[in-house]
């Protein structure tokens, strides 16, 4: 353990890990300030644009799958009901 080594050791390594998560913060920070542009209202504009067009296309991907689950649930039904039914 670092404490166990002596005072001086106990400093470099919280020096280094302080140095470390600054160093990481400040990354973070830059990053964050990269998607800045999208705060502009015609970046908040062009975002809520992309945004209903992507729900548009879940609900609509959701709609065919639900149609397709009932359509598989009832083709299932028929079978269990009469099994001789099932084609090759």
């Amino acid at each position: 353990m670092v404490v166990e080594q002596g005072p001086d050791t106990f400093k470099a390594e919280s020096k280094r890990l302080t140095s470390t998560s600054l160093q990481e913060d400040n990354h973070l920070s830059q990053n964050k300030l990269a998607y800045a542009y999208l705060l502009t209202p015609t970046g908040i504009t062009e975002k809520a644009g992309l945004t209903v067009r992507f729900l548009a296309c879940k609900v609509a991907e959701y709609e065919s799958l639900t149609l397709e689950i009932e359509a598989l649930k009832s083709e299932m039904s028929k079978v269990q009901s009469n099994p001789a039914s099932i084609h090759d």
